[in-house]
């Protein structure tokens, strides 16, 4: 995320993250990417039209919205060597740009677990569907094993 590419790497030992539903391409949809506005009007809680538009500039401040450090789907990372699970619903706004994130972390060597919420919006969102819970249960599984179970030592 933002603030991760601008800070030196320095943890040490194992990690593992786990990204929920992020917003990987803050450049605003043209009409040649229709498939990226796949699911406006389906995802309960996001829209690009009056919302995402506006923060999208708003988040970007001074940088443009394509820069690398704005919109990860235009980033490199090689030497990534923490497993990331990515998390998205099949409703989400942002699940075609989150598979195109997992083709890019693919492209530089990262070890990515797409994950889909069938029939949600963003995956963890709202808390109380079966489906948020069986997708943070996933994610608590993916990171446990990742780390490793200290309880299994």
């Amino acid at each position: 995320t933002r603030s991760e590419r601008r800070r030196p790497s320095s943890i040490t030992g194992r990690s593992a993250r786990a990204w929920v539903s992020p917003w990987s391409d803050l450049t605003p949809p043209g009409s040649s990417e229709s498939s990226r506005m796949v699911n406006e009007g389906r995802d309960p809680l996001i829209r690009w039209k009056g919302l995402l538009d506006r923060a999208a500039s708003i988040y970007a401040d001074t940088e443009p919205t394509s820069a690398s450090v704005v919109s990860p789907i235009n980033s490199r990372f090689q030497g990534l060597r923490a497993p990331i699970l990515l998390t998205t619903g099949s409703l989400d706004l942002f699940a075609p740009d989150c598979e195109r994130l997992v083709e890019v972390l693919r492209r530089d060597g990262v070890t990515v677990t797409p994950d889909s919420a069938p029939g949600c919006g963003m995956s963890t969102s709202p808390t109380e569907l079966p489906e948020t819970v069986a997708s943070l249960d996933r994610a608590t599984t993916f990171i446990t094993e990742a780390l490793g179970n200290p309880q299994q030592r």
